[in-house]
């Protein structure tokens, strides 16, 4: 078993704030952007329930470009390619 660590707080400290705003449907600039080593501003009231809606929002190749969450994800999915390989 593989483990990640990811360099920011939490995983929607990665969502782009478009894909946020259209989930929530409201403006959320004044809280962008999101410091990396806190958790989303709770005056915010961004539910962890919404994470599936706003990742269906989210490219990996425009939104996650250099991030180390883009590496873990490509990691896992080449992982999960050579074990459906073998």
């Amino acid at each position: 078993m593989e483990v990640f660590v990811l360099n920011q707080y939490g995983i929607e400290n990665y969502f782009p704030q478009s894909a946020m705003g259209n989930v929530l449907g409201r403006d959320l600039s004044q809280f962008f952007p999101l410091a990396e080593d806190i958790s989303v501003p709770a005056p915010m009231s961004y539910p962890k329930s919404k994470n599936r809606q706003v990742a269906w929002q989210i490219s990996l190749s425009r939104d996650l470009v250099g991030a180390d969450l883009s590496e873990i994800l490509l990691h896992i999915a080449a992982r999960a390619q050579e074990l459906q390989d073998t």
